[in-house]
């Protein structure tokens, strides 16, 4: 995954701040720096409230990896409580991988397991219980049945109590779930089994055997001296509370150890086995009344103080946090937060935050996937060899199966930390943690809070861009035309005032110029509703052509049939020219589209000093007025051009010349001359030779007619005298046009 001539470990856990976890995860970063490998940990934070949404943002996870560029891969299968997540991950990796996959601690078929001999521990314990305190009756609290190690301990006391000929019954197990919060009714559901106390209680890990003590204490019933209570993991906690808990130690960095052992053995081609077990050590303390504290109390309590000063001061930071986090609104602000909270986590080097490409951050990316393709280093918090953090908005781009831009890896193996950041199922992101000397240090609650709060900014950040994109929106809709996108007429008023006013502050001139397209309705009832749009398009496209480089213009549609522009600082002279100019495009457009009706415009414009008597309403009014009163005189010629267009294009077949068509609308020829070139900018044998040649062409791509029928059929009576005006216009003979035609149809084929 990293381009650093390294080879990468990919390792996926849920739950990390807890003990085994970060553990193994802290062995693994020392086993990955002693022999060179780059290690990625793919973490979750895990099921929370049974929230579906949340934990198919945490299940986004599974979408960071670039499968293909791992070199093995370590699970902790069964610290996943998301079902659907392990069965997407182990999908991916058949998918994906051709490496070594190691499962530790949960048997998986498909992998290399490293396994600890839960069955044989736990056999001991019934055994210590029953020569060594006489236990006659012993009941268990076990977990989920859909942890391998659970049913392995389960298995074993099962199998032990029948062995030694203990009263059993199944009502003797009770299912807890492996948390704290177990105690309370596994004491209830076992104190009404029976009015007879049981001589012991062995619990399938620490935190439910803890949980058990405190409750028995509670209910006035003595640990160990009324009931004797034993665990399993020796979690940290085991240690520092009274009664100290009995349990079984197996050691985390014994499986960290053995899978690196494994993964070398791969690297250097030796065969692997399917299974591999790491040995275990069960510990007698305080609960089953086999070692009485004594002076490690001391130091246990002193330990409690210290955890405890963190926690107050964790508690406080996280505090001030979330109290920061309540005041951001932009992105802008997030720096300051983010090395806030690289300052207050000790062993932290680099933070990085990687969002989606897209700064709008859409629920689904345009393939359906929670992560674009590319990357956006958003944000990056870094010690920079001194005492004081920099944080960067480098805002760059990268390919998101790199993990990381290149120029931000360090060198030597790296050792990452990796979260999916989202707000329930609404993906952001990710953000990844490197340590100092590159070591795994523990992200513990206070990470998990800040990640979650963070997203919950970023969605904060999401909705108001949002809601600022709405309104804009719904402004657009408010000022604009859905069919032109142009202003419509609330929209240029609005801003034509805000001109005006610019005007008069700065004594200036505005152009008012009004077009009307007066054939609109005509065109409408002759040729039906359809061509409608057409029309409208058409003068749109003129107004946008004549209007497009002019930055001191702006343009409205104020009527059905109406638009009206406002020229900056313009004189009767530029505002012909700009009249001009927009009749001439469309004239153009008239003469390339192939319809059977033209479309006619009037336009009329004003050019008024702006003051305070002079309203907007007012240059619009006078405007209107000038539009018969400026083309008076004018619309005939236009009708004459028109019409010499529409004649030609109905009888271009013909022998005709420039006094048949004269003749044909019943004006001169010198008259059409000099309408024709005031419409177009060109001659009427012009406008003719170039429409003529136009169907020549298409006949020559199309239909397989003789060159000399086609010189015919489009009003040539001389072949010769044809080819020669076709090689003028397209640079090349009829006969090489067609066959130049013919191989394209070909190559296509």
């Amino acid at each position: 995954m990293f381009e650093n001539g390294k080879k990468t470990i990919g390792m996926f856990a849920c739950k990390t701040q807890e003990y085994f976890q970060r553990t193994v995860c802290k062995a693994m970063a020392e086993q990955a720096k002693q022999w060179d490998y780059n290690l990625i940990i793919f973490s979750t934070f895990g099921e929370y409230d049974n929230n579906q949404e949340y934990i198919a943002g945490e299940c986004n996870m599974l979408e960071i990896p670039c499968y293909k560029k791992l070199d093995a891969v370590v699970l902790l299968l069964d610290t996943f409580d998301i079902p659907q997540m392990e069965e997407r991950l182990l999908h991916q990796l058949e998918e994906h991988v051709s490496c070594p996959v190691i499962s530790i601690r949960k048997k998986q078929e498909s992998c290399i397991n490293i396994l600890s001999n839960d069955k044989e521990a736990v056999s001991h314990m019934v055994n210590h219980m029953v020569d060594c305190h006489q236990a006659k009756k012993i009941y268990y609290v076990t977990g989920p049945s859909t942890m391998y190690d659970i049913m392995c301990r389960e298995e074993g006391f099962r199998e032990t109590v029948r062995k030694r000929g203990l009263d059993f019954c199944e009502s003797y197990i009770y299912t807890g779930n492996l948390w704290y919060n177990a105690g309370e009714q596994a004491v209830d559901y076992f104190l009404a089994l029976s009015d007879e106390l049981p001589d012991a209680i062995i619990c399938a890990n620490d935190y439910m055997a803890i949980s058990v003590c405190e409750e028995l204490n509670k209910r006035g019933i003595n640990v160990p001296e009324d009931i004797k209570v034993m665990g399993f993991d020796d979690v940290i906690e085991a240690r520092e509370l009274y009664p100290q808990i009995s349990t079984v130690c197996v050691k985390p960095e014994d499986f960290a150890a053995k899978a690196m052992e494994v993964i070398r053995l791969h690297d250097s081609g030796c065969e692997l086995m399917e299974e591999y077990y790491i040995g275990s050590n069960n510990l007698y303390r305080d609960s089953c009344g086999c070692t009485q504290s004594g002076k490690e109390l001391v130091t246990m309590f002193r330990q409690l103080s210290e955890n405890n000063r963190k926690l107050i001061h964790l508690g406080k930071q996280n505090t001030f946090m979330v109290f920061r986090m309540e005041c951001i609104n932009e992105y802008g602000q997030l720096p300051d937060l983010i090395g806030k909270f690289v300052e207050g986590n000790e062993g932290v080097r680099h933070f990085f935050i990687c969002l989606n490409e897209d700064e709008q951050y859409e629920n689904k990316t345009k393939t359906g996937l929670p992560f674009t393709d590319r990357m956006n280093m958003a944000i990056h918090a870094h010690y920079n060899g001194g005492p004081n953090i920099n944080v960067d908005m480098p805002g760059e781009l990268f390919d998101r199966t790199e993990l990381l831009p290149i120029n931000f890896l360090e060198s030597g193996s790296q050792i990452y930390y990796v979260n999916p950041m989202h707000y329930r199922e609404h993906c952001f992101g990710y953000a990844l943690i490197s340590f100092e000397h590159h070591q795994f240090q523990e992200c513990g609650d206070f990470y998990q809070a800040f990640l979650v709060n963070l997203s919950s900014v970023l969605q904060t950040i999401w909705v108001q861009r949002h809601i600022q994109k709405l309104n804009e929106e719904r402004l657009h809709l408010l000022r604009y035309d859905r069919e032109t996108s142009l202003f419509n007429q609330y929209g240029f008023f609005e801003a034509s005032s805000d001109w005006r006013r610019n005007a008069i502050e700065n004594n200036e001139f505005l152009s008012f110029l009004c077009i009307r397209i007066t054939n609109l309705q005509e065109i409408i009832e002759r040729f039906g509703w359809s061509e409608r749009e057409d029309v409208i398009g058409a003068v749109t496209k003129a107004i946008r052509q004549t209007f497009q480089e002019d930055n001191a213009s702006m343009t409205g549609r104020t009527g059905e049939n109406e638009f009206c522009i406002v020229i900056k600082n313009s004189s009767r002279e530029k505002l012909n020219k700009v009249k001009a100019r927009f009749l001439m495009a469309v004239n153009q457009i008239n003469l390339k589209w192939d319809k059977e009706y033209f479309v006619e415009t009037s336009s009329g414009g004003v050019a008024q000093k702006m003051s305070e008597s002079i309203s907007v309403e007012e240059c619009i009014r006078r405007a209107q007025v000038k539009i018969n009163q400026d083309t008076r005189g004018k619309d005939n010629m236009q009708k004459y051009s028109n019409e010499a267009v529409q004649f030609i294009r109905h009888n271009y077949y013909r022998d005709l010349n420039v006094q048949d068509i004269a003749d044909s609308i019943g004006i001169t020829r010198a008259y059409l001359s000099t309408c024709f070139k005031s419409a177009y900018q060109l001659s009427v044998q012009e406008y003719m030779t170039e429409y003529r040649l136009g169907k020549a062409k298409e006949m020559l791509a199309d239909s397989d007619l003789k060159i000399k029928e086609i010189a015919f059929y489009t009003g040539y009576r001389d072949e010769l005298y044809f080819s020669k005006a076709f090689k003028k216009k397209y640079g090349m003979s009829p006969r090489s046009f067609r066959q130049q035609m013919e191989k394209v149809s070909k190559t296509q084929q």
